[in-house]
């Protein structure tokens, strides 16, 4: 096909997913299409376009959403969201409930017993994530406080000025220690902000988790945000495939397109476990930042300030375990995820995570899961 004849594809969207467009430029590049991004660089949309399909991902740009509504019928389209503002095009997205339950378990297995779920609207893909984790939370006998600032802000302008005055007053008013699920990264990035002029710790006062794993906003606060991670490059990839059947004059789709998500990137924002005893907040802390350590029973208890008698029934009542088998599991929990997320050997890892040689972190995990680290990994890739 020359260039001449190349399908002219559009890329219209409300707001920039470098992720996304990554897959789609893929997809574009295999397929042969010009790739307009007009749109996507300049944010006009054209006056009078031509072409043979678009991509699209719909937010508040309500003159966006009109401008699709024109396209339609005659103009395949696909969004990258289950966002449709009303209009009934096909669709490739997350797993948005299966994010909100990845996102309470997370919590859950932190021990907190408060928790809010933040979104600026409630769009379909906030109301999946936030009743989703509210679910969750519920069905462990807790509640979960809905802050949507688009119910809240009466007549408001919806600035970030606004929202963070807000923000600070819900905070203030809500238990702690408290675990937010962030709608995304950039949500989540906004409670890191507030928090920090209010002066709470991140994450023991606060827990802070996104969605989308975006290097900007996990890397960009003084606190590294943990977020779910999305194969955004993966839906954009297939936002363009589902487009290219369509433009082959194929039925289009009914239900959307879902994948799931991928894991969690654990980072400070969300690494720590819940307790309201000044005492077992600081001896956490030091165990958290010490794990990779040689640190033992006499670091632990002079880092808490208390006796070693003290400190141990501390924590069977709070914990039912001795602060030593705490931080075992701390580090076990380390090894996992480096098991998990990465490709360093075995006695690398052991290392890492402070179990000193591969016999202690084969003996753990023989204890905890009856398997070997290797076996953990192996059972990750299935």
């Amino acid at each position: 096909m020359g260039k001449a004849s190349a399908p002219r594809i559009l890329l219209a969207t409300a707001w920039r997913s470098y992720d996304h467009v990554l897959g789609l430029v893929k997809y574009a590049n295999q397929a042969g299409w010009h790739l307009d991004l007009t749109t996507y660089i300049s944010g006009e949309l054209p006056n009078s376009w031509k072409g043979e399909g678009i991509v699209t991902l719909l937010g508040e740009r309500k003159e966006l959403t009109e401008f699709i509504r024109a396209m339609l019928p005659s103009i395949p389209t696909v969004s990258m969201s289950v966002n449709h503002h009303g209009l009934n095009i096909p669709s490739v997205d997350v797993d948005n409930e299966q994010v909100g339950k990845i996102a309470a378990v997370h919590f859950i297995e932190r021990d907190f017993k408060n928790y809010a779920f933040y979104a600026h609207n409630d769009w379909l893909v906030s109301q999946l994530r936030g009743n989703s984790f509210q679910k969750s939370i519920e069905e462990i006998g807790c509640s979960c406080q809905m802050m949507i600032w688009s119910q809240k802000k009466g007549h408001n302008k919806n600035t970030w000025t606004n929202r963070a005055k807000w923000l600070k007053q819900e905070l203030s008013k809500l238990p702690k220690p408290l675990a937010i699920f962030a709608v995304d990264d950039m949500h989540a990035v906004e409670l890191i902000e507030a928090c920090l002029q209010l002066h709470y710790k991140i994450p023991e006062d606060i827990a802070i988790l996104g969605v989308g794993n975006s290097e900007i906003f996990s890397s960009s606060t003084i606190i590294p945000l943990s977020s779910i991670n999305i194969d955004s490059h993966q839906l954009g990839f297939e936002a363009a495939r589902l487009l290219d059947s369509l433009m082959q004059q194929t039925e289009p789709l009914l239900q959307p397109i879902l994948f799931k998500p991928l894991d969690i990137k654990v980072r400070r924002s969300t690494d720590t476990i819940a307790t309201e005893h000044p005492c077992l907040v600081r001896t956490i802390r030091f165990m958290l930042d010490n794990y990779h350590t040689a640190i033992g029973t006499d670091e632990i208890v002079e880092a808490s300030n208390m006796s070693q008698t003290s400190l141990y029934e501390l924590f069977k009542d709070e914990f039912s375990q001795s602060p030593v088998r705490f931080l075992a599991n701390i580090r076990l929990k380390k090894a996992k995820q480096l098991l998990r997320e990465s490709d360093l050997k075995i006695a690398t890892i052991s290392n890492r995570c402070g179990f000193g040689n591969t016999v202690n972190l084969f003996r753990t995990f023989q204890r905890t899961d009856g398997i070997s680290p290797k076996q953990y990994r192996q059972r990750q890739f299935k």
